[in-house]
């Protein structure tokens, strides 16, 4: 009977974790909209760095290139 109940917690609480941070705007693992954009252009910074600006998928919208 312990083992189900933990097992059906585990589950539980998984579900909670995945619905939480499938809505990165709501919920307590909240985040705002800009810190999400400089992590973006943190990101695109670095790959940049890394293999140049001729090698992005991408333009600065987000088009496939």
């Amino acid at each position: 009977m312990i083992a189900v109940a933990a097992t059906a917690a585990l589950s539980i609480g998984s579900l909670l974790v995945i619905n939480d941070v499938d809505e990165p705007f709501a919920g307590a693992i909240r985040i705002d909209a800009t810190e999400m954009a400089n992590t973006a252009t943190d990101l695109t910074e670095d790959f940049t760095a890394v293999y140049g600006p001729g090698r992005l998928p991408c333009d600065e919208r987000g088009t496939r290139t």
